[in-house]
């Protein structure tokens, strides 16, 4: 016999278009440099090198829309009532909070993108999501695991246990950093 609780259901958007654009201007002119170096007599060797480096930046960025809309699905903000236009906003900012974040710090943006989808996993709004990464991110760097994602994982999985809610996130990350910085906590705390 089989009981039906209930259904699920999720739609995801990936909208690169921008980021395609912009990155095929940057292949374009990585190209065009190519074709300035061959026309001065400069081979492969030099010419083959900058395109290569032209495709990994366009895969990176394509990887990390991939993630980011990973956690739009996840999330699933129009699911729960917000408008399309407010479902954007919402993803444009942890978007851009990521980014941030990999720009700052010596985590990618990447990393902070897996790392929200952990969180939102856990069932944490954007709101929470973002006033708990750049804490988890101090963690992590205090660590030294590099784990940004385990230890998303790990204070989402303590609060539950400890019957608090994701606005707790920030502090609890605050004092294992701590921790960490006093060497009371070795970073084989976050290496699970």
């Amino acid at each position: 016999m089989a009981l039906q609780v209930g259904e699920v259901f999720a739609t995801m958007t990936l909208d690169t278009k921008a980021l395609d654009e912009s990155l095929k201007r940057v292949t374009d002119q990585f190209q065009g440099i190519g074709t300035t170096l061959a026309g001065l007599g400069l081979t492969g060797a030099i010419t083959r090198p900058l395109v290569s480096a032209a495709k990994e930046i366009y895969a990176y960025g394509s990887e990390f829309e991939a993630e980011m809309a990973r956690v739009g699905a996840v999330m699933n903000l129009e699911g729960l009532g917000m408008s399309a236009d407010e479902a954007a906003l919402h993803m444009e900012s942890l978007r851009d909070t990521a980014l941030d974040l990999g720009e700052k710090t010596s985590l990618s943006a990447m990393q902070a993108a897996e790392a929200m989808e952990a969180l939102a996993m856990a069932g944490w709004d954007s709101s929470a999501i973002e006033d708990a990464i750049e804490p988890l991110v101090r963690l992590v760097e205090v660590a030294g695991t590099g784990d940004l994602q385990a230890a998303a994982s790990i204070v989402a999985d303590s609060l539950t246990a400890l019957g608090e809610g994701a606005d707790q996130a920030g502090r609890l990350a605050d004092v294992l950093t701590a921790a960490a910085k006093d060497q009371v906590m070795r970073p084989v705390f976050l290496a699970a």
